[in-house]
């Protein structure tokens, strides 16, 4: 995504694809701090279904990571784990301790992989976690409006993808 843009694209990979990541922008200043957050959705996967998701979860972040050192001064660690269980109300703290965090020269990358909660009438599935807790794709935009990075990219990666991207790029505009 070009830097200072706010824009919502699109993306997809299946099983035996090969995922290369490289962060092609505008160099950020020297201090300018990379923000990686990686969830695990509540899912109804299980043993190697599950185990795979979160492995490529982790490897993509690792990826994102790897590809901003020498570019950044700092890589901002991520403090939740990469795994099934979290529950709603850890993921908004995380969200609000990066708003809290960033600045405009700062970048920010967020994976979700996992299956959207389902209710009546939605049109796009929030992020389910667990226990039927949830983040609205409303809240996700409310929260990335108050990030001062400039540059701000999410990936949805799962069953209602297409349609949280979506809802995420109407919210945004």
């Amino acid at each position: 995504l070009p830097v200072g843009s706010n824009s919502v694209a699109g993306m997809a990979f299946g099983p035996g694809d090969v995922l290369y990541v490289g962060l092609q922008t505008t160099p950020p200043p020297r201090l300018a701090t990379l923000h990686i957050l990686a969830l695990l959705g509540g899912s109804q996967q299980t043993g190697r279904s599950a185990e795979t998701t979160r492995m490529n979860a982790v490897a993509l972040r690792d990826a994102i990571e790897k590809a901003g050192r020498g570019s950044y001064g700092r890589i901002d660690p991520q403090r939740l784990p990469i795994e099934n269980g979290l529950d709603a109300s850890r993921v908004i703290e995380e969200f609000q301790a990066i708003a809290r965090d960033s600045r405009p020269e700062d970048s920010l990358f967020v994976y979700f992989a996992g299956a959207g909660a389902q209710s009546a009438g939605d049109t796009a599935p929030p992020l389910a976690f667990t226990k039927g807790s949830t983040v609205t794709l409303a809240q996700v935009a409310r929260w990335l409006d108050d990030v001062a990075a400039k540059t701000e990219t999410i990936v949805f990666d799962g069953a209602g993808a297409r349609s949280q991207q979506d809802a995420l790029r109407t919210l945004l505009a």
